[in-house]
């Protein structure tokens, strides 16, 4: 592709983990793909952690050896405890997974991983600095999508297009697809330390009756990861505050088993923070449009399923696309296809997380929630049925 006004056979709205993944599953086709980046380079915060169902999509791809490689962290369980007690061991080795672990490797990893391998291919461009600014439809009824609008100038004809650009959607917007996300009270925090000895020993997950959450786990050999929730007006007020003690005192009211995190924790002021929402769309298909990933669907955290359902998503997509392209489906069929598979497990899994965000003020509750089949990837309907 030479320029912004050559055809392209897929334009990706998002240059985020969903479109990147998407953009390389398409790839061997040749196919000609265009991934549209708002931005001057792409967003490296992400989740850290890979469950089996997004390892087997990278997996894939070739992907696996270069992330391990890169240090990725295999785990095979996470403590889970409730107001200081041990109340469940998340053991992926049960059910006879066929990947009985999950690792743990930093997002920005992820993105490096899967740019590089898209260097190899000629037949897909990544544009920066390059937003979707409108679509244009043919004038014959019924109306199908014909080109998109990027920086307001250039039309670029496609024969698809797919929003992979988040909660806040521009291909959304542009649909006029009308998305209600719930926003939590919760807010989530995180920051990265140096590690510590109880951090290499096991993930361990802790959630109290106050919707106070705290999540450590290592991102490679020598730092971990902590991740912290709680109620938005509680965490105002301790980031106001910089003394570090106030956090380690909520902290220690329930994390029991990390002694040697807490100190090493700095003031919640110094964390990165962002907003938790639940969002789930009707239709992800319109026309020949497709949305993916968080454009689709966002999850409260606390299940560990966001960026696998994403990277599912673009696996599952790049699999009906690459059939259309190969001539044995029609566009219409590939992204019909598409919605059946991922629609009901994205909402079991969304409404999933939901009712553990929402129980912890009850250990029976949130303990009767849990699912450790559904935690470790299940993904079978007689998995999902009982959400």
């Amino acid at each position: 592709m030479n320029s912004l006004s050559d055809s392209v056979d897929v334009c990706i709205s998002g240059g985020g983990i969903a479109g990147l993944v998407l953009a390389l599953g398409l790839a061997p086709t040749g196919c000609r793909v265009l991934v549209a980046e708002r931005n001057a380079t792409i967003n490296l915060n992400g989740a850290d952690v890979l469950k089996p169902a997004g390892i087997a999509v990278l997996e894939q791809l070739g992907l696996l050896p270069a992330l391990l490689a890169a240090e990725a962290q295999r785990r095979e369980q996470v403590e889970i405890y409730h107001n200081g007690t041990l109340l469940e061991v998340m053991d992926y080795r049960r059910d006879n997974n066929a990947r009985p672990y999950f690792y743990l490797v930093p997002y920005q990893v992820v993105v490096r991983t899967v740019l590089e391998a898209l260097r190899a291919f000629s037949n897909v461009e990544i544009r920066f600095n390059t937003a979707l600014t409108g679509l244009r439809y043919s004038a014959s009824a019924p109306a199908t999508l014909e080109a998109v609008v990027l920086n307001e100038q250039h039309v670029v004809p496609v024969a698809v297009v797919v929003g992979a650009d988040g909660v806040n959607s521009t291909l959304r917007n542009l649909l006029g697809v009308t998305a209600r996300p719930h926003f939590y009270e919760q807010m989530m925090f995180y920051q990265q330390r140096p590690m510590v000895a109880s951090v290499r020993e096991i993930n361990r997950l802790y959630v109290d009756e106050d919707f106070g959450l705290a999540y450590f786990y290592p991102i490679n050999r020598t730092q971990f990861r902590a991740v912290v929730g709680l109620l938005s007006s509680e965490g105002q007020a301790l980031c106001q505050g910089q003394d570090a003690q106030a956090l380690e005192q909520r902290l220690r009211r329930f994390v029991s088993a990390s002694p040697d995190v807490l100190p090493a924790l700095g003031p919640l002021h110094e964390f990165n923070t962002f907003p938790l929402c639940r969002l789930h769309l009707e239709a992800y298909v319109h026309g020949n449009a497709v949305l993916l990933g968080n454009a689709a669907h966002a999850i409260h955290p606390i299940a560990g399923q966001g960026m696998n359902l994403a990277i599912e998503d673009a696996g599952e997509l790049a699999h009906q696309l690459t059939l259309f392209f190969a001539g044995t489906q029609s566009v219409a069929a590939a992204l019909q296809a598409y919605q059946e598979q991922r629609h009901f497990i994205n909402d079991k899994i969304v409404r999933y997380a939901d009712q553990l965000a929402t129980s912890l003020a009850d250990v029976a509750k949130f303990a009767g929630c849990l699912n450790l089949t559904i935690q470790t990837s299940g993904r079978q309907p007689q998995h999902l049925e009982m959400v």
